[in-house]
């Protein structure tokens, strides 16, 4: 169901707008791979989760394998364990070209179109799809098929790594609970390209941000983590 109708008006948390092809519910919170938003369908919604989405077009769902154009990354692709490193790769999954192909994470909805999807849910899942379009109803609803090509061993951050500042000779632990909150206010400002590490002292930001839009980033950052902010950030 289409976020911007039902969120916050029905009883399922979510509003029924997103789906966890590996839980198999539409109940948001634990763990989602697929929302409906704005006409569009995106992957990737909560702390370090990301994932890719690749349209195929007007392919049979039944002829998507393994050896199907685009799949291989999606097969062969390893998220990495160490959270700056995970930041990185969430932010170029926008628009991540390989092999001369553009994977994004949030494409147009088209009825009949077949996708090709690679969610990545740290401490939960790790699964790769296709899915079809089937069908599209007046509120906007859509109807999908699926079928399941992979499931990876769940992914995980390593929590216990320590990081060392030697120009302040201090030793910072790196906080994932932190950095996954202060993302998620980020994002919900609609600040999508802006990826956060966390330590128990401090909160570095890095990515871009529309113009006019660095000092709500950097207010936003420090009113959620109430610790000092490193600001790496660049309006564009």
């Amino acid at each position: 169901m289409p976020r911007e109708k039902y969120d916050r008006k029905l009883t399922i948390n979510g509003g029924g707008a997103y789906y966890s092809f590996a839980r198999k519910t539409s109940e948001y919170g634990y763990g989602s791979d697929i929302e409906l938003s704005q006409g569009n369908l995106s992957v990737g919604f909560a702390g370090a989760d990301y994932g890719f989405i690749y349209d195929l077009g007007e392919t049979s769902l039944t002829e998507v394998s393994d050896d199907s154009g685009g799949v291989n990354f999606l097969i062969n692709y390893k998220p990495p364990t160490n959270e700056p490193e995970i930041r990185v790769e969430q932010r170029k999954a926008h628009e991540y070209k390989s092999d001369g192909i553009l994977y994004k994470r949030r494409v147009p909805n088209i009825v009949g179109h077949t996708y090709i999807l690679r969610s990545i849910v740290f401490d939960r899942s790790d699964i790769l799809v296709a899915f079809k379009v089937h069908r599209k109803d007046t509120d906007g609803s859509l109807i999908i098929l699926w079928k399941l090509l992979k499931n990876f061993e769940t992914p995980k951050i390593e929590k216990s790594k320590i990081v060392v500042n030697a120009a302040e000779t201090t030793v910072e632990t790196i906080d994932s609970e932190i950095a996954n909150v202060v993302q998620n206010a980020l994002i919900q400002e609609k600040l999508f390209n802006v990826s956060v590490e966390a330590t128990d002292k401090t909160v570095t930001l890095r990515g871009t941000v529309p113009k006019g839009k660095m000092a709500e980033a950097v207010r936003i950052t420090q009113e959620t983590a109430k610790r000092r902010v490193r600001n790496e950030i660049t309006e564009q």
